[in-house]
């Protein structure tokens, strides 16, 4: 009695244990969980935890993903709004929002294709409402509108994915290029652009050289003007000042002889190596006889 006793009971506790294994089941962070009752979905989406359900065949759960996934669209050739060509390539982050939904909506073997042919949608779109010269530039104060092109993408993506249960994390341009035919059309207007500034910069140089060289020419006419002016006044002033003296020398004209005949003396006698040789009674050598009188003497007693 005592064996049949452990037998059912172990029996029974074994048979809880399926029973709980078939009506509970657990929820992880990053999972969503719909509850099936009969194939279709019946259940809210579950969060994190053990919860309970009918055992199979009547119930069974559903689990998805709940991370975000990488979505990246092809680099393909698209027009801006100025119907120039460029090559645009984007991506996406997203993410399952509701189980139920996205179980309702979409065949997850065929989500990738479906999001791939939004977002493609999407860019051609906002790139087409962008001019080039948004897009790509050479000059760095050129304000680029990439963020509102991403914006745009993200913002039609959303709208048409919220009904999938789909949510749309991020959007982003991972690359841009110019098709091969029009590389070359860019830069030769880019070249060009760079020699009609440099054209600009040089004959703004060869003006303000003028400018310089002028006023340069100005100033020294000034100074040649005034120095010319200052020379004439000097001159007027020696002038004056000389004609004094003569007044003078008039008065005593043997002042002036004798005057005429030191300075003479002076130029003679400051060379060293010149040997001259003249008679006593040359001039200016006359002064050096005993006998001549001095000046002013002549005359007087």
């Amino acid at each position: 009695m005592k064996g049949n006793r452990l037998a059912l009971v172990a029996t029974a506790v074994i048979a809880l244990v399926l029973c709980l294994k078939m009506c509970l089941f657990t929820v992880q962070s990053n999972e969503l969980a719909v509850v099936m009752t009969f194939g279709k979905p019946t259940g809210e989406d579950a969060v994190e935890g053990a919860h309970l359900k009918w055992p199979w065949p009547i119930q069974q759960v559903q689990r998805f993903d709940k991370r975000l996934r990488v979505l990246e669209g092809p680099l393909e050739e698209l027009s801006t709004a100025d119907q120039r060509a460029i090559l645009v390539g984007s991506f996406a982050l997203w993410r399952v929002r509701s189980g139920r939904q996205y179980l309702e909506q979409v065949d997850d073997a065929e989500v990738e294709h479906k999001l791939q042919r939004i977002l493609r949608s999407h860019q051609s779109a906002a790139i087409g409402r962008t001019t080039f010269a948004q897009l790509v530039s050479a000059e760095q104060a050129q304000a680029l509108r990439y963020e509102e092109v991403e914006k745009q993408i993200m913002a039609g993506m959303q709208a048409e994915v919220e009904a999938l249960g789909i949510e749309i994390e991020m959007v982003g341009i991972r690359r841009l290029g110019l098709p091969e035919r029009v590389t070359e059309a860019v830069f030769e207007r880019m070249r060009e652009e760079r020699n009609a500034l440099a054209t600009s910069i040089h004959e703004k140089g060869k003006r303000e050289a003028r400018t310089i060289e002028q006023a340069a020419r100005t100033a020294a006419d000034n100074r040649r003007l005034a120095a010319r002016t200052e020379a004439r006044g000097t001159l007027a002033a020696a002038e004056r000042e000389a004609a004094v003296h003569r007044r003078k020398l008039g008065t005593e004209p043997e002042l002036a002889v004798f005057l005429k005949k030191v300075e003479a003396l002076k130029r003679i006698l400051a060379d060293p190596d010149t040997t001259m040789v003249f008679g006593p009674g040359d001039l200016p050598f006359d002064l050096l006889r005993s006998e001549v009188a001095p000046v002013g003497s002549r005359g007087r007693k």
